[in-house]
């Protein structure tokens, strides 16, 4: 029961609190193949949150019911940003859940273009955006992408070489000598 998909190929076990129990230590995303009754109970599925070791469990079709919950959203997305993209809507207009996910840096995808517009307009979330290995400056309302700062950032932690200033307006562009092939 080390690797919670273990369940899946156990039928026997998912009905079992010891095994669940063991499988879900091992491996929270394991709640997917353990039994309804477990699915159904916040506390399994706190638990299964906690031990999800950077999974994204919150796109596991079981955990939907939960994608409003906000202790488990935050849960989630403090665990892996990704999560973020699989829980309600009305979370895109979380400032500080955005924050929360985007402080997480080294991850492969942001969670930049899944924001309000209102948020997708904020300056510091779009500076924690920058400190990625490929800022989604693509996402940014069009007056963070002609915002001086942001373009100062931009040039400071990736110089003019990167893709993230195909979307800087023209203006500033001409200001740090993009070549309009970026």
């Amino acid at each position: 029961m080390k690797h919670g998909y273990a369940l899946k190929y156990l039928p026997m076990y998912k009905n079992d609190e010891e095994m669940v129990l063991l499988s879900l230590t091992n491996d929270g995303e394991a709640i997917e193949y353990a039994a309804k009754r477990f699915q159904l109970d916040r506390e399994w599925v706190e638990y299964a949150i906690e031990n999800s070791k950077n999974g994204i469990i919150m796109s596991l079709k079981c955990m939907k019911p939960y994608g409003t919950d906000k202790e488990l959203v935050y849960q989630a997305c403090k665990i892996h940003r990704m999560n973020f993209i699989y829980v309600d809507q009305s979370f895109r207009d979380d400032y500080e859940l955005a924050k929360l996910c985007l402080q997480q840096t080294n991850q492969s995808r942001s969670i930049f273009e899944f924001l309000s517009d209102r948020l997708k307009d904020s300056r510091e979330l779009a500076m924690l955006d920058l400190l990625e290995e490929y800022p989604h400056t693509e996402y940014y309302s069009s007056r963070l992408q002609d915002d001086d700062r942001i373009a100062a950032m931009l040039f400071k932690l990736h110089g003019s070489n990167s893709s993230a200033w195909k979307y800087i307006s023209k203006r500033l562009k001409r200001k740090y000598l993009i070549s309009n092939n970026c």
